[in-house]
């Protein structure tokens, strides 16, 4: 059994209230990371990457050495196929950045990583649970739209974009429902923590106990 981390995984739509599970998280001392912070700073920081992306989608990416948000937005925008090659480009360089975090946990220790998409992006196979929040379309409109930060428009488009319709909860090892008053979600974030910590208190495979599942499964299945 390796002497490792036990590794958690954060997701869920835009706005369903990932932040607050992840804020009860570092609220306990768990290191909880932000997969689009670390897939921003190998973008501005990762030479070979800068250097991928320059040639993929034109001299402009980077002005000064700094990542052209507006101009990378756009291309993509008028060009859907270039988000996929994007995607692939980054997504490997990123999941490298995450591993590297993971590893500078100690043993018997829960690290956490947060990220809307997250079974999208394969990337739930590095971990040994996943916690799914879950909030309907219609509230999570409701509560974006009060914060004054995107539009009605905006939220429907980001939602369509994370394909949650297409991912059901039986993906996911936990589920916490955002159906009810923040304090009654708190509440609920706060056994999701015990759960978890009790699915910590045993020895770990060398594998991401997801990982040695799905493959148990599908040697069974063929």
């Amino acid at each position: 059994m390796a002497t490792r981390a036990f590794r958690v995984g954060i997701t869920g739509k835009i706005g369903s209230g990932k932040s607050t599970l992840s804020e009860v998280f570092r609220s306990h001392g768990i290191t909880v990371l932000d997969a689009d912070t670390i897939a921003k700073d190998v973008m501005q920081n990762d030479e070979a990457l800068k250097a991928q992306l320059t040639i993929l989608l034109g001299n402009e990416t980077y002005l000064d050495s700094s990542l052209n948000k507006a101009f990378v937005a756009d291309k993509i925008f008028h060009d859907p196929s270039l988000k996929d090659k994007v995607e692939g480009l980054v997504h490997p360089v990123t999941l490298r950045a995450i591993e590297k975090e993971f590893a500078k946990a100690k043993q018997g220790e829960v690290v956490a990583l947060e990220s809307a998409i997250l079974f999208q992006t394969g990337l739930d196979e590095i971990f040994d649970m996943i916690v799914l929040v879950s909030a309907s379309d219609t509230d999570v409109i409701v509560w974006l739209t009060a914060k004054e930060k995107f539009s009605e428009e905006d939220i429907r488009s980001r939602l369509q974009t994370q394909e949650y319709d297409d991912i059901g909860a039986e993906d996911a090892d936990l589920v916490v429902k955002n159906d009810t008053s923040l304090d009654e979600f708190r509440k609920r974030c706060e056994l999701t923590l015990q759960l978890v910590k009790i699915s910590a208190m045993q020895n770990l495979p060398n594998e991401p106990l997801r990982t040695v599942f799905d493959n148990g499964a599908g040697k069974s299945g063929g």
